[in-house]
């Protein structure tokens, strides 16, 4: 199941993989949010696994900037308040599994200076912080808590953005092989 604001995406995404249910989903909407996880729980009895990939970046300099608090208001909203949001709605559900992960995208900007996405980065870095307080939270739970944290990834987002980035396979690959391993911090490709 994969769930996006962006309907051409999610048509996309089901023309590639066929087996996909995609579903209408804006996480900073706490009724979508409530609405789809429920239809989840109808369609597919439960959950096991929620990944956290929604992301927004302005590239943008915050003090003089003429857009500067709507590129906040917009990175903050998605990328942080939205992901917890879709987290703390989804936690009962995969609570009732016996075994179940949260896995959150975050970036190696968690880690470095990112001048031209000082809030992005500063939203990537709380991901990252939160994950790491929620999987000691959880740690007596069936739920175990991931963070990834690549470098600049040939996505859409990245596309305007200048330097060399990995393509997305190596990222789903990292993750698949730490999620079997039980390593819940994974760094990918030059975040190590």
């Amino acid at each position: 199941v994969i769930g996006g604001r962006d309907q051409h995406k999610l048509e996309q995404a089901s023309g590639a993989v066929p087996a996909l249910h995609t579903t209408h989903l804006d996480i900073t909407d706490e009724a979508s949010v409530q609405a789809t996880l429920a239809d989840i729980a109808a369609r597919f009895g439960g959950l096991t696994m929620l990944v956290n990939n929604a992301g927004v970046a302005h590239p943008y300099r915050f003090g003089d900037h003429p857009g500067v608090a709507e590129h906040v208001a917009d990175e903050v909203t998605t990328n942080l308040l939205g992901t917890l949001r879709v987290t703390r709605l989804a936690l009962p559900l995969l609570q009732r599994q016996p075994t179940a992960a949260i896995v959150t995208l975050s970036s190696v900007l968690a880690y470095v200076a990112a001048p031209k996405l000082p809030v992005y980065a500063a939203t990537k870095a709380a991901l990252h912080s939160f994950s790491r307080s929620l999987r000691a939270q959880l740690r007596d739970t069936t739920v175990k808590v991931f963070d990834v944290l690549p470098p600049l990834v040939g996505t859409q987002l990245a596309e305007s953005l200048p330097g060399a980035k990995i393509v997305p396979e190596v990222v789903a690959h990292a993750v698949l092989d730490a999620i079997a391993a039980d390593r819940y911090e994974i760094n990918v490709g030059q975040t190590r």
